[in-house]
């Protein structure tokens, strides 16, 4: 009886912290491109395109020329990254713990 009652415990906890983990938001201050360049938070629109090519696709939160969000899908063994940019420069940089499909 203990161990079932301990098993269910564990089980519960441990959907739990995944279903956490799921929901969660990482960020950083900086993102490496699949070709190793390094942006940094505060990188225009411009620069980000120069040194980690087309994002993979766009979603536009108001102006597209300086309010969007760029998706970079890094591949099966990697995150998908969201760059975020307010008036034309990076201002968040996040994951949420999902791979890519390339």
């Amino acid at each position: 009886m203990f161990k079932r009652l301990f098993f269910s415990i564990w089980l519960a906890f441990a959907v739990a912290l995944t279903t956490a983990d799921g929901l969660s938001q990482t960020t950083s201050d900086a993102f490496r491109c699949q070709n190793n360049h390094l942006v940094s938070l505060g990188a225009s629109m411009y620069e980000v395109i120069h040194l980690c090519g087309e994002p993979d696709s766009i979603n536009v939160l108001g102006d597209p020329t300086s309010d969007a969000v760029w998706v970079y899908d890094m591949g099966r063994t990697e995150y998908i990254y969201y760059l975020e940019f307010n008036r034309g420069r990076l201002n968040r940089i996040s994951h949420r713990g999902e791979r890519g499909f390339k």
